[in-house]
């Protein structure tokens, strides 16, 4: 379980960039330092943040306990969705707060755990449960930071539920002993502390609390109970030592009714286009963090002075790599802005004269940078994060006539595009706090047209249930249940009663098989290899839209030695092998035709590798001296799930798999068996 421990000396020097002293800092030995205050001003509780002497947020605590009290060993607190208890917030929850709420529920329903702030102004921060995950949300009256601890979490036991706020500008989220989620916010500095009128809310929160819902995003209060509660180290409720500082009379409330999330049925339309739109059951709660699955856009009308300039700020964290995160084109004249192996590029381009800017640096994945760009008349300026300011302008001349309808964040449908840009895929990741031309943007809100977004952090598995010992995998925020063979079918109903007749499996491209044994890896791992196996490409399958996994073994830090065979969108054959001292790449010229079964062999002498496809060879040497795979963990054959990543899996049919002498002609010679089923011939 996560400490969070806050000492009063620390490491450091007072010259330091980031010390952490809101007023003074006062140098002690040993390369170390502590927090002052001016005169007039008191230290807080943290040992880093000072308030006036005569602040009226201070709140003492005497031995003898007041408001309500609580005998050693009572029963925890009760709610029922309707109710709500009130704490005297400690001084020091200002600037820092470090929060500990033990609960626990028996049924699945929206709530508010905890909330603290302003009652009419942006001040608060909130944390609630929201589709079975925890939602924490705070602003120090900058802007909203929202991070998704997702679950689901287990019913009817204890949860220790631990929350760390420091400043506006760093989050730590963890539940019981599951791995701690953090988030640094780089983009929120001028602001730091959270007022707090009236006190801290527990189990739901006074509906005079102006924009309650779109804070906490939800008005619902908890249902289930509490027994303690922790903040910065002063225990505002501890049934087992007798400890309730409420304000409020406790009530212990009987078992509420089941809740259903509520859900509406929402048109999404848009004036450019007289297409109908599917309608589509979504849930209420709309987030101001956006997230993008690669598929995805979302179209909004253009700000009406676009044409004359255009300011654009927006944060972004993203998952891959590679794609569009913003697009507008006014006849010839374009805006891109796009991520290509993590660096970013903006392109501006009015047809015969265009110039591409470069960030100086890669941004890194999972992790919020903000972007700046800037176009007036014919410049063109970028800026990421801290790094410096990058222009360039074009020398053609502007069309007067060009007008900027709307504009797209995420994507673009492929039509609008320029055709050096439709090779870029869409965003991966989320974007939040996105400001153009002096005007905050709400993508869900303020959308014409809004394809396969969803809140940053959903989870689909929330609503999906896997039948058997099966589980669900978020692939692309889409749900994907992993059946163990017998079982198939999208949420696992379907049950293969009978052995395989035709000895060949189907593969969905969500399916793969896993060898873990000894008696495998010793194969894979050592000097030679010969891996056999023979597919079949169904008739009429178009081309595929990505690469697939033929065969994958590698490392779960996804470093040093691997193996990989791909069938490209072109339906040829890649391998791809690294022995440790670099990749070599075998590109097969053979296309694999559909419908006919195609012989496919590994060959492995040392370092002399081929691939075989229908007996026509190729061959290559990898470099190095080198002569052994070094992969411990699994061979996986028709598609591959590594750590928290299922590729994309062949899509067709496949038989006669032969380690070296082993053959494998039933799911049950597997270490694992997902979605797999009988292939008719």
């Amino acid at each position: 379980m996560a400490k969070f421990v806050r000492l009063p000396i620390f490491l450091g020097h007072c010259s330091d960039s980031g010390v952490l002293c809101e007023q003074i800092c006062v140098p002690v030995p040993d390369d170390a330092y502590e927090c002052s205050c001016y005169g007039g001003y008191s230290l807080l509780q943290d040992s880093i943040s000072c308030v006036v002497n005569d602040s009226k947020i201070k709140v003492s605590y005497s031995l003898k306990q007041k408001g309500n009290e609580l005998r050693k060993k009572s029963k925890a607190l009760g709610f029922d969705g309707k109710s709500h208890l009130l704490f005297p917030s400690p001084e020091s929850a200002y600037l820092q707060t470090n929060i500990t709420i033990e609960f626990k529920f028996d049924r699945s329903a929206d709530g508010i755990l905890l909330f603290a702030g302003s009652i009419k102004n942006s001040d608060f921060i909130a944390i609630s449960i929201k589709n079975d995950s925890i939602l924490l949300r705070f602003d120090c009256g900058e802007g909203t930071v929202e991070d998704l601890y997702r679950g689901p979490l287990e019913k009817n036991v204890w949860h220790s539920l631990h929350v760390f706020r420091k400043f506006c500008a760093q989050s730590e989220i963890q539940v019981d002993n599951r791995s701690s989620m953090t988030d640094d916010i780089t983009e929120l500095v001028h602001y730091k502390g959270i007022s707090v009128d009236k006190g801290i809310f527990v189990g739901g929160a006074s509906d005079k609390i102006v924009g309650l819902e779109e804070k906490a995003g939800t008005r619902s209060g908890f249902v289930g109970c509490v027994r303690r509660i922790l903040v910065n180290a002063i225990p505002l409720l501890d049934v087992q030592e007798g400890v309730n500082l409420s304000k409020d009379k406790a009530k212990n409330i009987s078992e509420p009714e089941e809740q259903e999330p509520k859900k509406s049925n929402v048109n999404v339309s848009s004036d450019s286009s007289e297409k109908k739109v599917k309608e589509t059951s979504v849930n209420v709660f709309q987030s101001k963090n956006v997230g993008f699955n690669g598929n995805s856009y979302v179209q909004l009308l253009a700000p009406e002075d676009i044409d004359r300039y255009m300011e654009l700020r927006l944060s972004v964290k993203p998952k891959e790599a590679d794609g569009m995160i913003y697009f507008d084109r006014a006849m010839d004249r374009v805006l891109a802005i796009y991520l290509k192996n993590s660096y970013v590029y903006v392109l501006f381009s009015i047809g015969y004269d265009k110039t591409l800017l470069r960030s100086e640096f890669q941004i890194p994945l999972n992790v919020w940078k903000k972007i700046e760009v800037w176009r007036s008349g014919r410049a063109i300026l970028l800026k990421v994060a801290d790094q410096m300011w990058i222009e360039n302008r074009i020398f053609g001349k502007l069309s007067q006539d060009a007008v900027t309808k709307t504009i797209y964040f995420g994507g673009a449908p492929s039509a609008v595009l320029l055709d050096d840009l439709k090779a870029i895929k869409g965003f991966v990741g989320c974007m939040r706090k996105i400001r153009q031309n002096a005007r905050m943007l709400h993508l869900h809100r303020d959308a014409l047209v809004s394809v396969n977004t969803h809140d940053c952090g959903w989870n689909p598995c929330f609503e999906m249930t896997c039948e058997g010992d099966s589980r669900c995998f978020n692939k692309h925020t889409s749900a994907v249940c992993l059946c163990r063979y017998p079982r198939y079918g999208k949420k696992c109903e379907n049950k293969s009663e009978n052995e395989l007749s035709s000895k060949s499996m189907r593969f969905s491209g969500s399916s793969y098989l896993r060898f873990a044994s000894k008696e495998v890896m010793e194969h894979v791992m050592g000097g030679t290899l010969n891996l056999k196996l023979s597919m079949k490409i169904p008739k009429n399958e178009n081309a595929t839209q990505s690469v697939q996994v033929l065969v994958y073994a590698a490392n779960g830090d996804n470093h040093g030695d691997f193996m990989r065979l791909h069938l490209l969108k072109n339906k040829k054959l890649e391998l791809l092998i690294d022995l440790g001292s670099g990749v070599s790449v075998l590109s097969h010229p053979s296309t694999v035709e559909e419908g006919i079964w195609h012989d496919i062999v590994i060959l492995r002498e040392a370092g002399q590798i081929s691939l075989i496809v229908d007996e026509l060879e190729i061959s290559t040497t990898a470099p190095g001296d080198s002569i052994e795979l070094n992969v411990y963990d699994s061979l996986f054959i028709g598609g591959a799930l590594d750590g928290d990543k299922l590729f994309d899996g062949f899509i067709g049919c496949i038989r006669d798999i032969f380690i070296d002498s082993a053959s494998v002609t039933h799911p049950d010679h597997a270490s694992e068996a997902i979605n797999l089923s009988e292939c008719s011939s």
